[in-house]
């Protein structure tokens, strides 16, 4: 028995890291796609984008492991029942539970790992990944000339270049200087030598054989401005270029976001904000108490009124508009706490979740692969694909319901894993007893 079931985990651990690295790589390279406008054209350094994808990696563990697990579990049982050794170890008196114990005990290993990570490893990963990301985007487009084409990327002033003879000269080049926020000079010149400074904080322009057109103040009271013309045989420029340099910024200003705090931090934030909301409705019924009682003050003004009687009935509508402006603030900051509210116990329970799903999936993909009767990556990978695919709309529609405060995060969250874990269950009970 011991033999059997070492036999069983060590066939049952090859084909999940195998699938596990494949899950993980293809959603990278679903990821790489999503985000490759943002990257290309930006001169980033190769180790900023491993980097990214090192943290990238992290963040897709906890939805790669399921998947691995129920392909694996099926390709396990397939092939013992594809080649007939699952009827020779039921015939000897062993039951399916027995068979599979050393496969659910490494499931339950996986899940509870998938556990520790989501709580201690995705947030870190998520904050580098987002601040990471962020600087990424704001980054501007690496210094490129195209002939016949304005660059307008560095700041207070636009180049446009005829003729590109190599990387560094250039002919009929045309430099506008709008650094006072409207051009004031204008440089025109035959050829022209660009290099960076050796730090890339500056770009060097040395210009041959050109004219500047200047925007000065007239001595002429009649004529609105002069324009100032100069030509020249060399003229230097140093423009800056520090706003083209990659600057990675501070990740305190993405603490606050659900998706980088561990499950402590969730569940004092939540408190704090059921706290908080709790106050604001306080708040709301006393605003509302307060706009009942001056409305009833209020008596329509008649024809042989008195002036300050007036004044009165105009202060009390003035308080009571403002009253009900800040019932709508309030009213507002709580729908957008809410919101925030919803986010926070989505990010809780996924932690919970997903660590699950490892347990589910192997106590689906464990029959699947008895009754299909097939191993190998053909049918098993088809159909735990299917089959993790509808548990991951069905998933992803719950979270988005939740965060849109349609439904309750029981309902939301925990109703794909309640549901699928029933099916795992009854399919496991029946392969126990021998009916499928």
């Amino acid at each position: 028995m011991k033999k059997l079931n070492k036999s069983i985990t060590i066939a049952f651990i090859k084909p999940f890291f195998y699938t596990f690295s494949i899950v993980i790589f293809i959603l990278l390279m679903q990821f790489l796609w999503k985000y490759i406008d943002d990257l290309i054209g930006k001169g980033l350094d190769t180790y900023l984008i491993f980097e990214l994808l090192l943290y990238a990696s992290y963040t897709l563990v906890p939805v790669g492991l399921p998947l691995a697990v129920l392909l694996s579990s099926i390709m396990i049982m397939g092939n013992l029942s594809e080649k007939s050794e699952y009827i020779a170890i039921k015939s000897s008196g062993i039951s399916y539970f027995e068979t599979i114990k050393s496969i659910l005990f490494c499931s339950i290993c996986i899940s509870f790992f998938s556990f520790i990570f989501s709580d201690k490893i995705i947030p870190y990963a998520n904050l580098k990944n987002t601040n990471l990301m962020y600087d990424i985007i704001h980054k501007k487009l690496a210094f490129s000339l195209e002939e016949g084409v304005f660059f307008n990327e560095i700041n207070g002033y636009s180049l446009k270049v005829e003729k590109k003879i190599d990387d560094n000269n250039f002919k009929d080049i045309i430099i506008l200087d709008h650094s006072e926020k409207k051009v004031k000079k204008t440089f025109l010149a035959s050829e022209a030598n660009i290099k960076m400074s050796k730090d890339e904080d500056y770009l060097n322009v040395s210009l041959i054989n050109g004219v500047s057109y200047s925007e000065n103040n007239c001595f002429d009271e009649n004529k609105k401005n002069c324009i100032v013309t100069t030509k020249f045989d060399l003229f230097n420029l140093k423009l800056d270029l520090s706003s083209f340099k990659f600057n990675r910024g501070s990740t305190d200003r993405f603490n606050n976001k659900a998706k980088t705090m561990n499950i402590s931090q969730l569940k004092n934030v939540i408190d704090s904000v059921n706290q908080n909301i709790k106050e604001q409705k306080k708040e709301f019924n006393k605003k509302g108490h307060s706009i009942l009682v001056i409305s009833n003050k209020i008596k329509p003004a008649k024809k042989n009124i008195k002036s300050d009687k007036i004044i009165i009935a105009k202060k009390t509508k003035n308080n009571l508009k403002n009253n009900l402006n800040s019932i709508q603030y309030i009213n507002r900051d709580i729908e957008r706490k809410n919101k925030y509210l919803s986010k926070l116990k989505v990010e809780l329970n996924k932690k919970y979740t997903y660590s699950i799903a490892c347990i589910i999936m192997f106590l689906i993909g464990a029959p699947l692969g008895g009754i299909i009767k097939k191993g190998g990556f053909g049918l098993p990978v088809v159909i735990s694909i299917i089959l993790f695919i509808l548990y991951h709309i069905i998933s992803i529609t719950g979270e988005k319901l939740v965060k849109k405060n349609v439904i309750d995060s029981i309902f939301g969250i925990w109703g794909p894993t309640i549901l699928f874990f029933m099916l795992g269950i009854l399919l496991t009970y029946k392969m126990q007893k021998e009916r499928i």
